[in-house]
């Protein structure tokens, strides 16, 4: 009776991963699977491991849509629940970091179609008048973008944002089928807190 609840419970896992698509993976690394397993398939340079809130973090350096990235797996009870990439090209001109959102944002459309929202938030209008202060205006935190995809298992979002002159712009990838299940883990988390 165990061999067959084995045979049975195997047969499903490799059926479930036969039906996955690629709109629900990163990098041939699909949602919901263990951070080992994780490991196995990431061929990107290992960075570093961490906690927070009770989730684990999984950190790698990695390069993506021609740009330096830290790419982030993160799981909940060492469950694939999102993944992101950091961008941390630097520059001098902060109006560069536009050029890359596009770039990026360009790419991903070719991927996943046209967006569900692309919005540009405007917090203080000081340099709204002056698109060559635009990128100052990012890294002041006065303006940020937000454009967000979704596929049937997944959410996208690609943030353009700053605060004390520094900018921080990167994509997050985050599972419908798991969003519970995280929220769950950083609640109970936090509750360790008090």
């Amino acid at each position: 009776m165990k061999k067959t609840l084995s045979l049975l419970a195997l047969t499903m896992f490799v059926l479930t991963c036969i039906g996955q698509t690629n709109e629900c993976s990163l990098r041939k690394v699909y949602f919901g699977i263990t951070s080992s397993l994780c490991k196995t398939k990431e061929t990107a340079t290992f960075e570093d491991v961490g906690t927070i809130k009770g989730l684990k973090l999984i950190s790698y350096s990695v390069r993506v849509f021609d740009l330096d990235a830290r790419l982030t797996y993160i799981f909940a009870n060492d469950t694939l629940t999102r993944a992101k990439y950091t961008f941390n090209t630097t520059y001098v001109n902060k109006n560069n970091y536009i050029s890359d959102f596009n770039a990026v944002k360009d790419k991903l459309q070719e991927k996943y179609g046209k967006p569900i929202s692309d919005k540009i938030y405007w917090i203080n209008d000081l340099y709204k008048n002056d698109p060559k202060d635009y990128g100052l205006a990012i890294s002041a935190g006065h303006v940020a973008y937000f454009t967000t995809f979704e596929t049937d298992c997944m959410t996208i979002i690609l943030v353009l944002q700053g605060e004390n002159f520094e900018i921080t712009s990167g994509v997050e990838y985050s599972s419908k089928k798991y969003n519970e299940l995280e929220k769950r883990v950083k609640k109970n988390a936090e509750k360790d807190d008090y």
